[in-house]
């Protein structure tokens, strides 16, 4: 076994197992099953993480998932020993054994019959293999095949297993079927069923993974085992084999695509048979679809080149529907005119064929060089980038930088420059989460946070606990302004310690909590008795960039804000206040003023508190500012730095039990400690009859827009895991799983055009221009459009592209000021000494001059700082050119 550097194809350094027969790689980490019957974890550096030795050695690559490795192998000893097939789950992380499923062979047993003369089965055998496994998030799919007396095929069982090893249902296929099941997302697998002898072509039948409830069933001509999807579609490449009327007995496939629509199994067109041709899997891209034929080979040399075919197919998938949409009813793909079933089920004939004599790989990328009057428009050439762009891109800043820039109008492509690269974006990541989530819960709802008690209420006393359930509320009403809508500031204290000052919103950062708590007063319970819970159990903690586990309860932002406003005298102490003011976390002060120029010595320590929930726990401002220290980036006298609530369960516990004590409710239960969760009820326990409050979240509307404002990144990581949760998935990597198979179906943007980690941008973010574009194009298409586009920063106005106002200079620029709406993203690596601007983009609408409206993504990646100041100058340029293109189109 070899390891290569994918970049340069170098060879690394890599421990070899000591057995290997099959390997997968999953998150960086390689699961090899060897022939031995080992099953191996190895780090890419081929360190081992953990093995298990199994009786039957694989058959095939592992299967790996979110939590679980699913191994199966067969063992075939000689034809007077059944075989042996297993079929084992092992935990990812671990190895250990989740569970295993055997099989046997049974060989059947006969004996002569003396009236008949003859030997006769007393008992038949049953020869069953494990053809193959599937497996998503909750459960696997073993493929068992059965062959009778004859060794012949009679029947296959498809199993579903959820991951204790528990049989959900089993689904029996009588006859010959020789293609294995397979996934069809979002939520069905495919198995064939019987063919009769009057079919031409398989019977499917489509079940529902969770109940193996059939979805659709039908008799059709095409295989999908091999298939590319596209959307809500299926582009197949089908065959049929027949023999060749000559003296060698050849024989030949005939090809064809067809298009089919998975989730109905309806076949929406099928082009026309080409003879003789050997078609290669389809490659679909931008709305175009490829294919190879491979070369038929005669095996006589005498009549080679007479009648093979060989060469390349490209067309559009449907000239008249947008967006991968193919339908025979208008209303289905938003079409301005029915399209006829002629249109639909008569594509284009193929663009180009040539006579080849090897084989054709076809890989069809964003910067296909087809041409033909049958593809639809391609991207412009990175020449039309317009000149006056150009010379920004050229400047010695941005020397061994690199820029990508794609601006739409409609189906038009104006600008494409370096199309198939995927560019670090940073928090134009948000622009998914964020969008997806608002398209599913739609943007006027809210996540409601109720408490309850358990036990009676005697006299106004609890004799009981009272809990309260964490909803994933954002903001818990620290951010609700009088009118209702959410306070943004355009230097959020989410960046006060990056970016080096913020301007704190003017709410109540504890508002919620004092609401909840006359709630609770006002429906009559006067004293606790028993304790104060935090119920946080809604999703599983995420861990958020080396700092702390998120969890569904939230207060102020998880921060505690320090507020500083230097003095001008020497020697005399800091003057620092902070919010919120809680006994879960006390700031001692010891900052002092230093003379004027000298250097600013600000510490504070600890910035991540561990303490939170004892009693005592403290963090310390100290060092010095100069007497003359003026604030950055603000304009205003205060200096604000945060410190991290890393424990958010136990600090939003003593905030609660201090807002019920206000309020006037006696609580027995200390303030500061632990949060009590092992008190907790059965999940999802609760009885209406024993709520006592409700605190109504503000719309998620307004959410998004504080997400993309100021690009909150725990935000946008909640809203991936929220959106996760719609899906019945409740943790980080499942909510990724879940988006992956959403931008597939829903947005037709394939896994190959993004990398993300998270949901917010975090680490190496990646995505080409083309899929972020397409987002903003599916998002300004969807019902919560007006949600969405109200929630982006807006240049020259606010959120993090209020302070973007260089453009302004020019007079022909300034008409700018407002007409572009874009999430920024920047993501900065490197020491203070050598930082390196990794990525910086805008993406989003403009509303050009003329009217036109547009969707474009700017980007730069690898531009050397010489200080974080720096990033400014960059915003600038970036708003100059959008400025430019608000005027030029």
């Amino acid at each position: 076994m070899h390891a290569f550097d994918t970049a340069s194809g170098r060879p690394v350094k890599f421990r070899a197992p000591e057995s290997f027969g099959h390997a997968t790689l999953a998150g960086r980490v390689l699961y090899v099953a060897g022939r031995d019957g080992s099953l191996s974890s190895l780090e890419l550096a081929g360190e081992k993480l953990w093995s298990r030795q199994f009786a039957v050695p694989a058959a095939v690559a592992p299967v790996v998932t979110e939590r679980t490795v699913y191994v199966y192998g067969v063992r075939h000893v000689n034809e007077m020993t059944p075989d042996d097939s297993a079929v084992y789950a092992v935990d990812r992380k671990t190895g250990a054994l989740q569970w295993k499923r055997e099989l046997r062979e049974r060989f059947g047993k006969y004996r002569y019959d003396p009236k008949a003369k003859a030997m006769r089965w007393r008992v038949k055998p049953d020869h069953v293999t494990i053809g193959a496994v599937l497996a998503d998030a909750d459960a696997a799919y073993l493929w068992e095949q059965h062959r009778d007396e004859h060794n012949l095929l009679s029947a296959s069982d498809l199993t579903a297993i959820d991951t204790r090893g528990t049989t959900r249902w089993q689904h029996r296929s009588l006859g010959i079927c020789l293609d294995p099941p397979n996934l069809l997302e979002p939520d069905a697998v495919l198995v064939c069923g019987a063919r009769t002898p009057e079919q031409d072509g398989e019977s499917y039948d489509a079940l529902l993974r969770r109940t193996g409830a059939t979805l659709w069933r039908g008799a059709t001509s095409w295989n999908y085992e091999r298939y590319v999807g596209d959307g809500q579609f299926a582009i197949v490449s089908d065959r049929r084999v027949h023999q060749v009327i000559d003296e060698n007995n050849d024989t030949s496939p005939d090809s064809w695509l067809t298009l089919v629509d998975r989730r109905s199994g309806r076949e929406v067109w099928r082009m026309e048979v080409v003879p003789l041709a050997d078609f290669t899997l389809a490659a679909v891209d931008d709305g175009v679809v490829v294919v190879g034929s491979k070369p038929f080979r005669w095996a006589d040399p005498r009549i080679a080149g007479g009648h093979d075919v060989a060469g390349l197919w490209a067309w559009p998938i449907a000239n008249q529907i947008k967006k991968h949409c193919i339908s025979l009813y208008a209303d289905e793909c938003g079409l301005s005119r029915r399209a006829s079933e002629q249109d639909i089920r008569r594509p284009p004939s193929y663009l180009a064929s040539m006579r080849l004599r090897v084989f054709l790989a076809v890989a069809v990328t964003l910067g296909c060089a087809l041409t033909g009057s049958a593809l639809i428009a391609r991207s412009s050439p990175a020449a039309s980038v317009p000149s006056d762009v150009r010379a920004i891109f050229n400047k010695p800043a941005y020397r061994n930088a690199t820029w990508g820039l794609r601006v739409e109008d409609g189906a038009k492509v104006l600008v494409d420059l370096n199309p198939g690269r995927a560019f670090f974006i940073g928090s134009v990541r948000k622009v998914f989460s964020v969008g997806e989530l608002l398209n599913r819960v739609g943007a006027a709802h809210t996540y409601d946070t109720p408490v309850y008690r358990t036990g009676s209420v005697v006299g106004g006393a609890l004799r009981g606990n009272l809990i309260l359930v964490a909803s994933g509320d954002l903001t818990m009403g620290g951010r609700t302004n009088p009118d209702g809508s959410i306070a943004v500031s355009s230097w959020d204290h989410n960046e006060a310690d990056s970016l080096g000052n913020a301007v704190l919103t003017k709410p109540d950062p504890l508002a919620g909590y004092r609401r909840l708590a006359r709630a609770v007063k006002a429906a009559g319970i006067r004293r606790v008795t028993g304790e104060i819970v935090v119920d946080d159990r809604l999703f599983k903690p995420f861990y958020f960039r080396g700092q702390f586990n998120v969890k569904p309860i939230f207060v102020n932002d998880d921060v505690v804000d320090l507020s500083i406003v230097p003095r001008r005298t020497a020697g005399s102490p800091g003057d620092v206040a902070w919010r919120p003011q809680s006994a879960a976390l006390a700031v001692r002060n010891r900052l002092r003023t230093g003379g004027p120029n000298t250097s600013n010595a600000l510490k504070v320590d600890p910035i991540l508190p561990a303490c939170i929930g004892s009693p005592n726990c403290s963090s310390t401002i100290a060092g010095s500012l100069p007497s003359n220290f003026v604030p950055p980036l603000t304009g205003r006298p205060t200096l604000v730095r945060t410190v991290r609530v890393v424990q958010p369960s136990n600090y939003a516990r003593t905030v609660f039990v201090e807002a019920l004590k206000a309020a006037g409710v006696t609580v027995d239960a200390p303030a500061v400690e632990p949060n009590p969760a092992r008190l907790l009820p059965v999940k999802g326990a609760y009885r209406p009859a024993v709520k006592v409050a409700q605190l109504t979240g503000l719309a998620y509307g307004q959410d998004a827009k504080l997400i993309l404002k100021i690009s909150y990144n725990i935000g946008a990581d909640t809203s991936l895991v929220l959106f996760g949760l719609t899906h019945g998935v409740d943790s980080m990597t499942g909510a990724l799983g879940v988006e992956q198979r959403t931008l597939a179906m829903d947005y037709g943007i394939a896994a190959r055009q993004y990398h993300f980690v998270d949901g917010s941008g975090g680490g190496n973010s990646t995505a080409t221009n083309r899929a972020v574009t397409h987002m903003l194009n599916g998002l300004w298409e969807a019902p919560q459009h007006a949600a969405f586009f109200n929630a982006l920063p807006i240049l020259g106005v606010d959120g993090s592209l209020g302070f973007v106002k260089d453009f302004q200079r020019d007079p022909s620029l300034a008409g700018a000021t407002g007409k572009v709406r874009a999430k920024t993203g920047t993501y900065v690596a490197g020491s203070p000494s050598q930082m390196l601007l990794k990525g910086q983009s805008f993406a989003g609408y403009i509303t050009t001059k003329s009217g036109k409206h547009l969707t474009f993504e700017l980007v730069v990646n690898n531009v050397p700082l010489t200080s974080i100041d720096a990033i400014t100058k960059i915003f600038q340029d970036e708003g100059t050119i959008v400025a430019m293109l608000w005027r030029d189109y």
